[in-house]
């Protein structure tokens, strides 16, 4: 499939924190150097006990995981592997949500995500499954993750939209510990399965 990345007219992007100006192209520069890799995403097909399936992962170690144009690309291009395939399709991974960076092109993701979620369950007969394993957090939590026709959660995972530290400076007060755990989310089935 050969190889993406961010449109040009992103990498220009800049802003202002505080007295310095961050650069989009240098934080993607630094998040290669320390992760190997050149995005958060990757996709292909695997094996679980002899059935074949295609997986989407997020790796956290990119960029806290953050999906952008180019994770979301990969997502759409996993669906439409596993319907032309006819594998089942698995996410799995950790994600902080949609890059910053992006503005509106990397919120633009979360809907191509959830549709490509939605065609590949009304175009095959296979599973979609999403696995839960770290910390799972807005773009991913509000799109790609709850579409899936079965949601499987590691112990100690966080699951949800905004996290304590987000919620807690916007509202003012302290989160209760455990409020986002795969296990409160297992109880609240918004989790299907809660594995060690």
């Amino acid at each position: 499939y050969g190889h993406l990345r961010v449109v040009d007219d992103l990498i220009g992007l800049q802003r202002r924190v505080g007295d310095t100006i961050e650069r989009y192209t240098d934080k993607l520069t630094s998040a290669e150097a320390r992760s190997g890799s050149t995005e958060s995403a990757k996709f292909g097909i695997g094996h679980f006990g002899g059935q074949r399936a295609v997986v989407y992962v997020v790796d956290w170690a990119f960029f806290a995981g953050s999906l952008g144009e180019v994770a979301g690309e990969k997502f759409v291009q996993a669906a439409e592997l596993a319907e032309r395939e006819k594998l089942p399709l698995v996410s799995m991974g950790a994600s902080s949500g949609v890059r910053q960076h992006e503005n509106v092109l990397g919120l633009i993701q979360m809907q191509r995500m959830a549709a490509a979620a939605n065609k590949f369950q009304h175009t095959t007969n296979r599973p979609y499954i999403s696995v839960l394993a770290g910390q799972v957090w807005g773009g991913m939590s509000a799109s790609a993750a709850p579409a899936a026709d079965f949601i499987v959660a590691l112990e100690g995972t966080d699951y949800g939209f905004a996290g304590r530290r987000v919620i807690e400076t916007f509202e003012g007060k302290e989160v209760p510990r455990g409020l986002q755990s795969a296990e409160a989310n297992y109880l609240d089935r918004n989790v299907d399965v809660l594995l060690k």
